[in-house]
């Protein structure tokens, strides 16, 4: 697996580099997001049609082309936005927030979704987010992905934000209910890089800088 990103990010960066100077993306490099900030969400469809590269594999890639304006949503359309505003902020178990009714249509769908095989991995699931939930909320900030899982690769795994025409950042809709978090507690959050419009380039180097709040 590491080995995978390390051949990606070789190639990404050795690339980028090349067109755009000291200042251009990396694969799967980490940037920081104010949560009041990312407010829209641009599906995998839109990335893939301005990519042509899956959801993750997009990290990285710098894009010319106008930035979708089709496959554009409110982030808090999104039903795991909608059940996590319902559990964390106004109190509702995860049953009464339509999360666990959510995630037993996907496994009926699919077998398994989100490592879940039935009610009881559920369960566990959304007991583990009111751990992390928690974790986050007493302690004031988000860990970045080497602290919570060794041996990875910079912030690969961690949520997935796009950066838009002028540095605007946009939801991937990967890493939801970290997302969630952070802006339901409106903290900064550490992401993986998704793809890049040219023209936010410039903007980077504000984004890979921690913020002090």
């Amino acid at each position: 697996m590491r080995f995978k990103h390390l051949s990606r990010a070789f190639v990404f960066d050795s690339m980028n580099r090349l067109r755009y100077g000291s200042g251009a993306p990396r694969y799967a490099e980490r940037v920081w997001i104010e949560p009041d900030r990312c407010n829209d969400y641009v599906s995998p469809k839109a990335i893939k049609k301005l990519t042509k590269l899956r959801l993750r594999q997009s990290s990285g890639v710098v894009v010319k082309s106008p930035w979708p304006s089709v496959d554009v949503f409110p982030v808090n359309s999104l039903e795991k936005m909608v059940y996590c505003f319902s559990h964390w902020s106004e109190g509702l178990s995860w049953e009464d927030s339509g999360a666990e009714g959510f995630m037993l249509d996907k496994i009926a769908k699919f077998g398994r979704y989100d490592e879940c095989a039935d009610l009881q991995d559920v369960k566990k699931r959304f007991e583990g987010l009111d751990v992390v939930f928690n974790e986050i909320k007493n302690s004031g900030g988000f860990k970045v992905r080497d602290r919570i899982r060794k041996g990875g690769f910079r912030e690969s795994g961690g949520v997935l934000i796009h950066i838009g025409a002028d540095g605007v950042p946009f939801f991937s809709g990967a890493g939801c209910h970290r997302f969630a978090m952070a802006k339901i507690l409106n903290l900064p959050f550490p992401a993986q890089i998704g793809c890049v419009h040219e023209s936010a380039i410039p903007y980077l180097s504000v984004l890979r800088k921690r913020p002090l709040s």
